[in-house]
């Protein structure tokens, strides 16, 4: 998980970081407009008609099927 405005992470050093290990359980979940915490700023989120808890959803369906697939 990696929020595109995170100053603490740059995307693209997260990105190489996968094409990288093609043989590691690896993936990137991007997070557009997301910083350190995954906080989104809320007009861009309104602008889409969505809002952070929206956000938060989907972050977590998506830890929830890598663990799924990790352990089983």
């Amino acid at each position: 998980m990696q929020g595109t405005r995170d100053p603490m992470g740059p995307i693209d050093d997260f990105v190489d970081l996968v094409a990288d290990h093609p043989t590691q359980q690896l993936r990137l979940r991007v997070v557009e407009d997301g910083d350190h915490s995954l906080e989104c700023r809320k007009r861009p989120l309104r602008a889409v008609g969505r809002t952070q808890d929206d956000v938060e959803r989907e972050v977590l369906y998506d830890i929830r099927g890598f663990l799924r697939g990790v352990l089983g």
